[in-house]
């Protein structure tokens, strides 16, 4: 299923939860008393004692805590909820290969970092309430406007490093993975990572100086390029990711980067994670040739 669904909530006192996800994985965050767990029991009370009313195109419901694994398996197509004090978080890793193989979207309450899952800086969340309603507030910003810098770190080793080098040189260098930007977060400084599965380190790299340029991943930056300003599919893909990319891929950035390599195959703006292909860095068309995305436009991704 497609991961963007609307969720509203309502207690027979009154209460009141309305919100959207969308993608695979949302985090809720806050500290004590602020309306987390109360959201997890009213879904909850949704399924069991019907006081509750519970409004959604797919079924919604808590993952029990026991025989979790087993629970988790027979869902399908649906969101489930999970709260901070959940057996199944404990597990980490176990828990995220469950996950990975699910058609499910998951909710998580947790105040920890949650490594071991890839979930995008755009879904953390606080609880806002007024009164008896609660809706979900972004705890970060957009973070996909270029700054010019002294110095560049970026996570990838290979392509992407490649291409921002081309722009400016020796000032750009690999940290070899999202887990190690926050070692760079230094003053006259922009770090370069995949903001769709950098939720893990977003507190870390909130602590320091740098500059943050979080985008989708670096293969949706190539798809906004010149090479491909005249295809409908991809410009419709980017207004509305959400309502397209399904919950078999456990982020944005696997998604992009299979559907990047898909449509480039055999052609010749192929793209390759290992080395960038020149039709990304030179003005159309350097081989003296026109491509189906042929356009005379040079500029930067921006």
């Amino acid at each position: 299923m497609v991961a963007k669904h609307a969720v509203l909530v309502q207690s027979g006192r009154g209460i009141q939860y309305k919100f959207e996800i969308h993608r695979k994985y949302t985090v809720i965050r806050g500290d004590s008393a602020t309306g987390k767990s109360t959201l997890v029991r009213l879904i909850e009370d949704a399924a069991i004692r019907k006081t509750t009313q519970l409004s959604c195109d797919v079924p919604c419901a808590v993952l029990p805590e026991l025989n979790w694994e087993l629970n988790l398996d027979a869902f399908s197509n649906s969101i489930l909820f999970l709260d901070e004090d959940h057996p199944a978080l404990a597990s980490g890793e176990v828990l995220a290969k469950h996950m990975f193989r699910s058609d499910n979207c998951f909710v998580i309450i947790s105040r920890d970092k949650l490594a071991w899952l890839p979930y995008s800086y755009r879904e953390i969340y606080e609880i806002k309430s007024s009164g008896k309603y609660h809706t979900l507030e972004r705890v970060y910003g957009d973070m996909d406007v270029f700054q010019e810098n002294a110095n560049y770190i970026t996570e990838d080793a290979a392509a992407g490093l490649e291409y921002f080098q081309h722009w400016y040189g020796s000032q750009v260098s690999s940290c070899y993975g999202n887990g190690n930007l926050s070692r760079f977060a230094n003053k006259n400084t922009t770090l370069i990572g995949d903001g769709a599965a950098i939720g893990p380190y977003m507190y870390d790299l909130m602590l320091g100086q740098a500059d943050l340029f979080l985008p989708e991943s670096f293969e949706w930056l190539l798809l906004h390029s010149p090479v491909f300003a005249k295809n409908k599919e991809i410009r419709a893909l980017l207004q509305s990711p959400e309502s397209i990319i399904s919950t078999n891929y456990q982020s944005w950035e696997e998604f992009f980067t299979e559907y990047l390599t898909q449509i480039t195959h055999g052609k010749e703006y192929q793209y390759s994670k290992r080395k960038i292909n020149p039709c990304y860095l030179k003005q159309c068309c350097f081989r003296n040739s026109f491509c189906e995305g042929f356009t005379v436009q040079d500029k930067k991704i921006e």
